[in-house]
């Protein structure tokens, strides 16, 4: 490589072509501490920041995807319900995550979104080596899992389970059998897609709060080793396995003639799997009743103490609530909404 001024390089193939790199240090605007240390938040890893912006193709191999964002956004990210005084509404939408294990543990997670789309992470199951059927009593001691719907990964849904009379059930069925009945297949199931879909939600966090946070008691956010068990109180386990999660690492004689590897190292990863099946379903914000939309309309009128247009107001709410739309038909294609 041959520098031509600063930032930017020039090189030669062996058939003569001359390939030009320029780096961010060519913008004097951008050679500057502070512009990188500025930009450098907004990334989610340093190796993110080493391909992209210091032209490193090798960095990255071996990072951890969520260690950094957690030890410096979790007092963001990360809700002690103990010194909070954290309660999640009973109007917002509840949704889960499923994943079955067998010699893993099978886990289950327990979320719910609020009226600006904020996900929290409330509650977890984390419990190895049972079968369906023994998984099916402590699960119901998992607070709003029966009831929930629980997304799970779709190959629990094919008949792989080889049974006393020679047939084969769903893994799916089998909990249906014991009355768990909530379970729906996930959209997707791409490991890299979910992990990317989690790290969205923690992007500029120096500016932004996160869209997606996680509850767990102060006490157990840093532990050493899975709790097995029902945990009403938090998600000590799923924030365990987010701070191992890592990308594959390649050693040097692979990467002489490799990529740098994008593959998550499958190990410990069941509530993380959980998280993914939940996320990639693109929740939706909880919707207000309209009591509650009437309420926020009248406030302003009853605070200058204009009752009758707050009772004109409030029953305009109930009137929009409660009227049955239907689909008027003009001409062949054209449709108008009637009331």
């Amino acid at each position: 490589m041959k520098e031509l001024v600063k930032g930017l390089t020039e090189k030669r193939t062996p058939g003569g072509i001359c390939v030009l790199r320029a780096h961010y240090s060519a913008d004097p605007e951008r050679d500057k501490p502070e512009w990188k240390e500025r930009e450098s938040r907004k990334y989610t890893s340093e190796g993110a920041w080493q391909r992209e912006q210091e032209i490193v193709f090798s960095a990255g191999g071996g990072e951890r995807l969520f260690a950094e964002i957690l030890n410096r956004y979790g007092h963001k990210i990360v809700i002690d319900p103990e010194t909070s005084g954290f309660r999640p509404s009973p109007h917002w939408k509840y949704f889960g995550g499923f994943d079955c294990g067998k010699a893993n543990p099978t886990a289950a997670l327990l979320a719910c979104t609020d009226f600006d789309g904020i996900i929290y992470i409330l509650r977890e199951y984390y419990v190895p080596g049972l079968s369906p059927k023994e998984h099916v009593p402590w699960l119901k001691q998992l607070m709003g899992f029966v009831g929930t719907q629980m997304f799970a990964d779709p190959s629990i849904f094919y008949e792989t389970q080889a049974q006393n009379d020679g047939k084969f059930k769903a893994i799916a069925s089998l909990y249906e059998e014991q009355g768990i009945d909530n379970l729906g297949r996930a959209p997707e199931n791409n490991e890299l897609l979910g992990m990317e879909r989690i790290l969205a939600h923690w992007m500029n966090l120096d500016k932004c709060e996160p869209t997606l946070k996680i509850v767990c008691p102060k006490a157990r956010q840093d532990i050493a080793k899975p709790h097995y068990g029902v945990h009403n109180e938090g998600c000590p386990n799923l924030l365990w396995e987010l701070r191992r999660a890592r990308r594959v690492e390649l050693t040097a004689t692979q990467l002489a003639t490799k990529n740098p590897s994008e593959k998550i190292v499958d190990k410990d990863n069941h509530l993380r799997d959980c998280l993914k099946y939940l996320l990639l379903t693109l929740p939706d914000t909880a919707e207000k009743t309209w009591q509650q939309k009437a309420a926020e309309a009248v406030a302003p009128m009853a605070a200058q103490h204009d009752l009758t247009s707050c009772l004109i107001r409030w029953e305009r709410e109930k009137a929009e609530a409660e009227a049955t739309y239907q689909p008027a038909r003009i001409g062949r294609y054209v449709r108008l909404r009637r009331r």
